[in-house]
């Protein structure tokens, strides 16, 4: 990105203070993770070939959807291979392993991820998220030990998923949501009651930020630009 000084998450900085530890679980609740790609496979949270070991990794998609385009719509298993590399990317981004000279360097190189599917591609090449499957992907997570939840999604109204957020809030789990890649509001519930912080970042890297205690966030719509952004539980 260019057109801004300074646009960046800092992680060098944080890097002199800490790389994470392997103790800290991030559930990558998405489209599963690619447990075997070389930049990631060393920081699963275990081999998930054959199977994720009881509470490192699961697949929650069942669906009858004619529209689903992975090589796995129907069978809720422990098998979460990503289909859809959406998944990877995130896990990448989360915690790819560093100084291998292969890849990226991921924000927390020291963190172990937790591969959790609760979407899958569709044929017109979307990714798609039952909200019941989001659900009981938060509740896997978090009675399995995840410290971190990151869910890069978007989503509609939902008491299950409420309250499904509702019991990692209590659990004091650190959530980092998506609020979607362009200029549109969000009305959703996913986030409700909680401090978010909202960064987004234009085309040409100019970055504004505000910290709300609203329940809900609406977008202004003042450029055609792309936007990107994420929200952050703060405590």
């Amino acid at each position: 990105l260019s057109g801004g000084v300074d646009v960046d998450i800092d992680s060098t900085e944080a890097w002199d203070i800490n790389l994470g530890s392997s103790n800290m679980a991030i559930a990558i609740i998405d489209t599963g993770v690619d447990y075997n790609h070389e930049d990631l496979a060393g920081n699963m949270m275990a081999d998930c070939n054959g199977g994720c070991p009881s509470g490192t990794g699961y697949d929650f998609v069942n669906t009858t959807n004619p529209e689903c385009d992975d090589p796995d719509c129907t069978v809720r298993d422990n098998d979460p291979m990503d289909g859809a590399g959406h998944g990877s990317l995130r896990g990448g981004v989360v915690a790819a392993v560093t100084n291998n000279g292969i890849g990226i360097a991921g924000v927390c190189p020291n963190c172990k991820i937790m591969p959790v599917r609760v979407c899958y591609k569709t044929t017109g090449g979307e990714g798609f998220c039952d909200l019941e499957d989001i659900a009981d992907g938060i509740y896997y997570a978090v009675d399995s030990g995840a410290q971190v939840l990151s869910m890069s999604f978007a989503g509609g109204d939902s008491a299950t998923l409420e309250t499904a957020i509702d019991y990692a809030n209590v659990n004091e789990i650190f959530m980092a949501a998506g609020a979607g890649n362009y200029m549109i509001g969000i009305t959703g519930c996913t986030l409700i009651g909680i401090v978010i912080i909202i960064m987004f970042l234009t085309n040409y890297g100019v970055a504004k930020q505000q910290e709300l205690l609203l329940r809900f966030y609406m977008v202004p719509q003042q450029s055609d630009e792309n936007i990107y952004l994420s929200v952050f539980k703060k405590y």
